[in-house]
C-alpha cells in the first residue's frame, strides 16, 4: 500500500511541478539567450 501511495504522490508532484519548470526554462532562455540545458566545456 505504501508503494502505491508513494507512486501516486510522486506522480501528482511531477504533474504540479512540470509547468513551473517549463516556465522557468522558457524565462531563462528568453533572458539569457542560452541553451535549455547546461553543457560543460
Amino acid at each position: 500500500m505504501k508503494r502505491v501511495f508513494d507512486f501516486i504522490t510522486a506522480l501528482f508532484c511531477l504533474l504540479i511541478l512540470s509547468p513551473v519548470l517549463l516556465v522557468v526554462t522558457i524565462m531563462v532562455k528568453v533572458k539569457l539567450g542560452g541553451s535549455d540545458f547546461f553543457f560543460s566545456s
